[in-house]
């Protein structure tokens, strides 16, 4: 038992740091899964840990769902993929207009997969998205796999409608549920309110 704690320690220490000291709230919860690997692997599900900076007169500060933000507000995403993975990073507004933001060099020059535990910002750092004329709910859907989507806005699509939500989208060996599911998609929402 003693060893177990040791390896769970050495593991896990390492990397909330690393990702405190790059100001990035990550949920404490342990996420043990062994040591990262730089190539994409079948048998880790994937998952990312993201959120959305608005920029302040002192820095950053993190939106949190339901927050406000304006036509003047400045913003950004940073994510951190847990493992290895292919991810895919859009913007809905109230209109349902869709914008992909990753993969889009617009927005990072960075191609998929991305590394186990890099933090990625979009866009670049000393760079900010701002909205259109859209006023209403705006949507950040992120999603990630162990293999390339062969149609992320569809999916994208499917999880506003309601039609694919996370559970469901790792219960896809269980029972055949929707075959048509991408096995392993990791699914994930924030949103807040553009006024």
């Amino acid at each position: 038992m003693i060893k177990k704690f040791l390896f769970t320690i050495l593991i896990y220490i390492p990397f909330i740091m690393s990702c405190s000291s790059r100001d990035i709230k990550l949920s404490t919860e342990p996420l043990i899964r062994g040591v990262p690997s730089r190539g994409v692997s079948d048998t880790l599900e994937p998952e990312v840990y993201f959120t959305i900076v608005k920029k302040t007169d002192t820095g950053e500060k993190e939106v949190i769902n339901g927050d406000i933000l304006t036509k003047s507000d400045k913003y950004a995403i940073k994510f951190i993929p847990e493992n290895a993975s292919y991810v895919y990073i859009f913007q809905v507004d109230s209109k349902n207009k869709m914008v992909r933001l990753f993969s889009n060099p617009e927005y990072l020059n960075k191609d998929n997969p991305l590394l186990s535990k890099a933090q990625y910002r979009l866009p670049i750092t000393g760079k900010w998205i701002t909205l259109d004329a859209n006023k209403g709910k705006e949507e950040i859907i992120v999603l990630a796999q162990n293999a390339p989507l062969a149609d992320p806005e569809n999916i994208c699509k499917r999880v506003l409608n309601g039609e694919l939500k996370q559970t469901e989208a790792k219960e896809r060996r269980m029972a055949g549920k929707r075959k048509e599911l991408p096995y392993n998609l990791f699914v994930g929402k924030r949103y807040f309110i553009h006024k």
